[in-house]
C-alpha cells in the first residue's frame, strides 16, 4: 500500500483481516500506523522512499516464515475491529454524551 496521504485505508484493513502481510508507507496522517505495528503484524515505510519498499517486498518473499508470521499476526484486526466491539464503543460514546446533554440541559 504505498501512498503519500492516505488516511485509514480499507483495503489495508480488509488485507489486514485476511492475513495477509501488509507493507504500507507510514503517511504523515498516521492511517497506517494506527494499524501496524512495524514489523510484527505489517511492515511501515517511510513515504517517498522506493528503495525501502522494494527492500521491504522483497525481504517477505525471500522470508516465507517472517511473512507468514507478520500476516497471523494481522489477522488479528479482526477482533479489534469486530462488529460487536465497535458497535460497544459507540453505544458507550452516545451514553455518554446522552448523559452530559441531560445534565446540561438541566442547569
Amino acid at each position: 500500500m504505498s501512498s503519500d496521504y492516505e488516511g485509514v485505508s480499507n483495503g489495508m484493513l480488509e488485507a489486514l483481516g485476511m492475513g495477509l502481510p501488509v507493507i504500507a508507507t507510514d503517511c504523515p496522517i498516521g492511517g497506517a500506523r494506527m494499524f501496524i505495528d512495524d514489523g510484527v503484524n505489517g511492515l511501515l515505510i517511510p513515504t517517498n522512499n522506493k528503495e525501502k519498499m522494494v527492500a521491504a517486498i522483497l525481504s517477505l518473499i525471500e522470508d516465507e516464515d517472517t511473512a507468514k508470521k507478520i500476516g497471523k499476526k494481522a489477522s488479528a484486526i479482526r477482533e479489534e475491529l469486530n462488529v460487536e466491539k465497535v458497535t460497544g464503543i459507540w453505544k458507550e460514546l452516545i451514553e455518554s454524551e446522552k448523559i452530559n446533554y441531560e445534565n446540561n440541559s438541566k442547569i
